[in-house]
């Protein structure tokens, strides 16, 4: 055997421990994900995940930036959608630039990460091969660490046989990944949020659960940490302005 080959060989057992190490122990199994599929084969050129961030390039630059860096060591293994708000239009017309956009994306998985997130999880893409190709779920639902209230869901909402538990602000954009028939389905409905354009979407899928047959799966992984508290503002917005403490509370 040949010295490239050899290393190949390495790479591929040293990939294999990553999943393992992170993928099992941290699936919490359902009783709707009992069976074992087939392993399901993508589409050509097809990436096991689209990332989409919605950014606003005239007031979060830095907060990109940093996002961009966290999502550096998976790039080879995404796509990754950037759709641009240059009029800061607010939650359902941001929302409805992804509407408009949502046939370029392509991935297996749709995961939405905004401007102001960071992703904490470099080996996802791994970790959702795995899961494609044992449960081939629907659903995914992780954790995340906000500023406001540390790692959510909280445990009284963490109920991997109670998808339905969910009510809003009890979960958050980055806390779900949805497979992208799902994505392309549901996310019609986001610009018709009063105002949490995430808890819109993922109750339009909760909706849908009984109609389609969704499958899902709760997976102990913290993916995502936001950096600073933004809540859809600029990166440099005074957090001493009273209008600003009313709106989104003091500390």
């Amino acid at each position: 055997m040949s010295l490239r080959k050899k290393r190949n060989k390495t790479k591929e057992k040293e990939k294999e421990k990553v999943v393992e190490r992170y993928a099992f122990p941290l699936i919490i199994e359902t009783p709707k994900l009992l069976e074992v599929l087939e392993p399901k084969i993508l589409a050509e050129g097809q990436k096991i995940l689209s990332v989409v961030t919605r950014h606003m390039p005239s007031k979060r630059k830095d907060s990109f930036k940093r996002m961009m860096t966290t999502l550096s060591p998976m790039m080879d293994q995404i796509q990754h959608i950037v759709i641009e708000d240059r009029v800061c239009s607010g939650w359902r017309q941001s929302a409805q630039l992804v509407v408009d956009r949502r046939k370029e994306v392509t991935g297996y998985y749709v995961w939405l990460l905004d401007d102001d997130d960071e992703c904490t999880a470099s080996h996802l893409p791994l970790i959702l091969e795995r899961v494609r190709n044992l449960y081939d779920v629907d659903i995914v639902i992780v954790k995340a660490w906000m500023q406001r209230h540390g790692i959510v869901p909280v445990p009284e909402y963490w109920n991997p046989h109670d998808i339905f538990k969910f009510v809003a602000c009890s979960i958050g954009m980055p806390c779900f990944i949805l497979k992208n028939e799902l994505f392309q389905r549901h996310v019609l409905d986001m610009p018709t949020a009063d105002r949490w354009v995430d808890w819109q979407l993922f109750s339009s899928v909760q909706n849908g659960i009984k109609e389609y047959n969704y499958k899902w799966m709760f997976l102990d992984l913290l993916v995502m940490r936001q950096a600073t508290k933004l809540f859809g503002t600029d990166e440099k917005v005074n957090r001493d302005d009273p209008e600003f403490k009313i709106l989104y509370g003091g500390e």
